[in-house]
């Protein structure tokens, strides 16, 4: 037998191997999993996470893991690095190419005895991220129960239709006066919008960098245009009001694409943070026909230890600005005198790296 047949018999294997494995996940129902790593260099904690959910994941029959050959052998064909996954615009296109339900992206740091890792689950067919985790700890060898309970909810996302999902492109709320007092109001209001839409099943945020895809982007595939048909953007800004302590809040919900859309007009006083998130809940969920009821009803306070567990991730990883906003959100949600000193700290770390740069 000649080195052509061989080459055929080959890939007539490997196509049909990859058949039986794709039949038997819808057989059974798994889904299946990517994990990648984005490496920040040599990092030991990300490949010790890496293996213990792997392990984890193997004997869980809910689940489809893609080897690590098959994702190694994409990777180069498409010139790419783990640390390129980082960037949204090369982790869409790796996911297209992905033959899997979900891709996980995995990153750890140690410092020390502690471990901060940060978790994103995306849905392969749309791109979209359906959440992120952040675990903060000593160990990552107790929190995988925990992850895969996480992923089991998450995909959850994944059955929905695209027409039962709301699809939103959240901007950044600026500051529409001079000088930067106003800055951290309207970087919390973001970070609170954020939070409070992720927490609904039939809700996704469309990352900037995947709202910019879907404008720019010159061959959109037939989802893709779908994609950008559902999105709608969300952007506003924060302007001192002319009742003192109050701030006065416009936020714009818009389909992609459109040039007119619904204003939300909100006067909020600058000291109850609590009330001004159940005003822009009312507001965006009336606009998006959410119902109120979808949204959690977590406290301040376990609101503020989520941004000031991210913020102590930002920080480990030397991402100062993201630090200081999710600090900055902390403090505003829960003004405890811990968050702010770890506040104080994020706006020191911030100025010396805005003093190297110069």
């Amino acid at each position: 037998m000649n080195k052509y047949a061989l080459g055929v018999l080959s890939l007539w294997g490997v196509c049909l191997w990859t058949t039986i494995l794709s039949s038997s996940a819808v057989e059974s129902n798994t889904t299946v999993l990517a994990i990648i790593p984005c490496y920040r260099g040599e990092n030991k904690s990300t490949a010790g996470l890496l293996a213990e959910l792997e392990t984890t994941l193997f004997t869980n029959t809910s689940f489809t893991l893609v080897d690590r050959q098959s994702i190694t052998k994409l990777l180069q064909e498409h010139a790419l690095s783990n640390s390129d996954l980082a960037d949204p615009r090369k982790r869409i296109r790796m996911s297209h190419w992905l033959t899997a339900d979900l891709l996980l992206l995995l990153d750890s740091k140690s410092s020390g005895t502690n471990i901060a890792s940060q978790l994103i689950l995306v849905e392969t067919k749309t791109s979209i991220i359906l959440d992120t985790l952040i675990l903060l700890g000593v160990s990552s060898r107790a929190d995988i129960p925990g992850i895969i309970d996480w992923i089991t909810r998450t995909d959850a996302k994944r059955a929905l239709p695209l027409k039962d999902r709301h699809l939103v492109g959240l901007l950044p709320i600026h500051n529409e006066e001079t000088g930067s007092a106003l800055n951290p109001f309207a970087d919390t209001i973001t970070e609170l919008i954020r939070y409070a839409l992720c927490s609904i099943t039939n809700v996704a945020i469309m990352e900037r960098e995947h709202v910019e895809y879907l404008r720019t982007e010159t061959a959109l595939s037939p989802l893709d245009i779908e994609l950008r048909a559902a999105t709608f953007l969300l952007d506003g800004g924060i302007r001192r009001s002319s009742k003192p302590g109050f701030m006065d809040i416009t936020l714009r919900i818009m389909p992609m694409g459109a040039s007119t859309g619904r204003t939300i007009t909100i006067e909020s006083p600058t000291n109850d943070i609590g009330g001004l998130k159940t005003m822009l809940v009312q507001g965006i969920g009336k606009t998006l026909s959410i119902p109120v009821a979808s949204f959690s009803d977590t406290s301040v306070q376990t609101e503020a230890l989520y941004f000031a567990n991210q913020a102590e991730m930002w920080s480990s990883w030397r991402e100062h600005d993201k630090a200081r906003i999710a600090a900055a959100t902390a403090f505003a949600l829960d003004p405890s005198q811990t968050n702010r000193l770890r506040l104080a700290a994020m706006l020191i770390y911030t100025h010396k790296s805005d003093d190297l740069e110069e």
